[in-house]
Protein backbone atom coordinates (compact mmCIF):
# COMPACT_ATOMS: atom_id res chain seq x y z
CA UNK A 1 0.00 0.00 0.00
CA UNK A 2 1.22 3.47 -1.14
CA UNK A 3 0.26 6.65 0.69
CA UNK A 4 1.34 10.11 0.85
CA UNK A 5 1.35 13.04 3.02
CA UNK A 6 1.37 16.66 2.00
CA UNK A 7 2.14 18.99 4.92
CA UNK A 8 0.68 22.61 4.89
CA UNK A 9 1.90 26.21 6.97
CA UNK A 10 0.06 29.02 7.50
CA UNK A 11 1.17 32.30 7.38
CA UNK A 12 -0.31 35.58 9.43
CA UNK A 13 1.38 37.59 7.27
CA UNK A 14 1.39 38.67 3.50
CA UNK A 15 4.26 36.11 2.08
CA UNK A 16 3.59 34.54 -1.03
CA UNK A 17 5.40 31.05 -0.03
CA UNK A 18 7.00 29.13 -2.79
CA UNK A 19 7.97 31.28 -6.06
CA UNK A 20 9.99 29.02 -8.13
CA UNK A 21 9.58 27.97 -11.75
CA UNK A 22 5.68 30.52 -11.48
CA UNK A 23 6.75 32.05 -14.60
CA UNK A 24 6.14 28.94 -16.75
CA UNK A 25 2.92 28.29 -14.97
CA UNK A 26 0.53 28.64 -18.04
CA UNK A 27 -2.47 28.98 -14.87
CA UNK A 28 -1.27 32.42 -14.53
CA UNK A 29 -2.38 35.60 -15.67
CA UNK A 30 0.60 37.39 -17.42
CA UNK A 31 0.86 40.91 -17.27
CA UNK A 32 3.16 44.28 -18.78
CA UNK A 33 1.64 46.63 -16.29
CA UNK A 34 4.19 47.06 -14.24
CA UNK A 35 7.61 47.71 -14.17
CA UNK A 36 10.14 45.17 -11.75
CA UNK A 37 11.87 47.09 -9.37
CA UNK A 38 15.04 44.73 -10.03
CA UNK A 39 15.87 45.10 -13.04
CA UNK A 40 12.90 46.80 -14.82
CA UNK A 41 11.86 44.22 -16.75
CA UNK A 42 7.65 44.74 -18.14
CA UNK A 43 6.58 41.26 -18.02
CA UNK A 44 5.44 39.33 -15.10
CA UNK A 45 3.49 37.04 -13.44
CA UNK A 46 0.44 37.46 -11.11
CA UNK A 47 -1.36 36.05 -8.46
CA UNK A 48 -3.61 37.43 -5.40
CA UNK A 49 -2.93 36.95 -1.84
CA UNK A 50 -4.86 34.14 -0.07
CA UNK A 51 -4.20 34.97 3.33
CA UNK A 52 -7.39 35.33 5.17
CA UNK A 53 -7.87 38.93 7.54
CA UNK A 54 -10.58 41.00 9.15
CA UNK A 55 -10.13 43.62 6.87
CA UNK A 56 -9.11 41.54 3.01
CA UNK A 57 -7.40 43.73 0.77
CA UNK A 58 -6.83 42.56 -2.47
CA UNK A 59 -3.33 42.05 -2.84
CA UNK A 60 -1.43 41.42 -6.00
CA UNK A 61 1.96 39.44 -5.64
CA UNK A 62 4.00 39.80 -8.88
CA UNK A 63 7.04 37.52 -9.84
CA UNK A 64 9.34 38.69 -13.48
CA UNK A 65 9.90 36.23 -16.03
CA UNK A 66 12.98 37.76 -16.01
CA UNK A 67 14.60 37.81 -12.91
CA UNK A 68 12.40 35.93 -10.51
CA UNK A 69 11.76 38.77 -8.43
CA UNK A 70 8.87 39.01 -6.26
CA UNK A 71 7.17 42.16 -5.76
CA UNK A 72 4.15 43.50 -4.77
CA UNK A 73 1.22 46.35 -5.80
CA UNK A 74 0.56 49.08 -3.57
CA UNK A 75 -1.92 48.30 -1.46
CA UNK A 76 -5.62 50.17 -1.92
CA UNK A 77 -6.60 52.15 1.15
CA UNK A 78 -9.96 50.77 3.15
CA UNK A 79 -13.36 51.82 2.16
CA UNK A 80 -13.68 54.32 5.48
CA UNK A 81 -10.18 56.00 4.36
CA UNK A 82 -10.23 59.48 2.28
CA UNK A 83 -8.57 58.76 -0.87
CA UNK A 84 -7.24 62.38 -2.36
Amino acid sequence: MCTSRLACALTSQEQPGIIDELMTDPTLRRTQDLSCPSCGNSESVMFQDQSKRTYNKMIFFYVCCYCNHLFRDKPLAKPDEDVD
